[in-house]
């Protein structure tokens, strides 16, 4: 009943900002739309808007889409792209990764504009690694998706929690070993709540502040399930 609840607001939402989106849009006649989704809300509105009133629209997905590698993931994949990587609300994807335009490449029908740097998530190397720690650093770095809106690809709020306290108990029984997970604040699990979900350890501390990159930089190790930062 709370799931139908949900997503019965998310259409009434939806289907209530048609005509005032399109109105809008007629108004100020944007040349383009440029979007990083259009799988649902406010960005599915601008795109079938768009769509409407033949308005180019480029989709910038700020996901991952590797290629699969059997029929299993890649039912998978084709479901974390629709929306993301592919619509038929969008009229050119941009792929940010060899492993996106792979993906893309397998999908005849897709307009595509080729040979773009990541533009969403920077790009480069690290030009060096301080490792300014004497124990060896682990770095976690992830985020679960509420309510699993991202199907099978990404981990729900209890896989999450789940595979933390088998890292957090793992890193306990190393002596040489520190772990730092970032984390950013995300309904259906709060930062208090997971420090209480989590074994006492002094080996391992959550972050929520300061440069991701530094820790990045400062790391022997990165484990993520899935993420950007991969």
């Amino acid at each position: 009943i709370p799931l139908k609840r949900y997503l019965n607001k998310c259409i009434v939402y939806t289907e209530s900002l048609v005509d005032d989106t399109k109105r809008i849009m007629e108004k100020i006649r944007p040349q383009k739309i440029i979007s990083h989704h259009l799988r649902w809300m406010n960005a599915s509105i601008v795109g079938h808007c768009a769509s409407e009133l033949g308005i180019d629209t480029i989709l910038i997905s700020h996901g991952s889409h590797p290629p699969p590698e059997n029929i299993t993931s890649e039912y998978e994949l084709n479901d974390l792209a629709r929306g993301l990587f592919l619509s038929p609300l969008a009229d050119k994807s941009i792929a940010q990764s060899p492993n996106a335009q792979h993906y893309c490449n397998s999908k005849n029908d897709v307009p595509t504009i080729i040979k773009y740097q990541p533009i969403m998530w920077g790009w480069g190397n690290i030009s060096s690694v301080k490792h300014t720690k004497s124990k060896f650093q682990i770095l976690h770095a992830g985020t679960f998706k509420t309510l699993c809106t991202r199907p099978w690809i990404y981990e729900t709020s209890n896989e999450f929690i789940n595979g933390l306290r088998h890292l957090v108990q793992a890193v306990k029984e190393l002596d040489d070993a520190y772990l730092i997970i970032r984390i950013r604040p995300n309904r259906e699990c709060s930062i208090t709540s997971l420090r209480k979900l989590l074994p006492e350890c002094d080996n391992y501390e959550i972050k929520t502040s300061g440069s991701f990159l530094d820790d990045l930089m400062d790391a022997d190790l990165l484990i993520s399930f899935s993420s950007t930062t991969i």
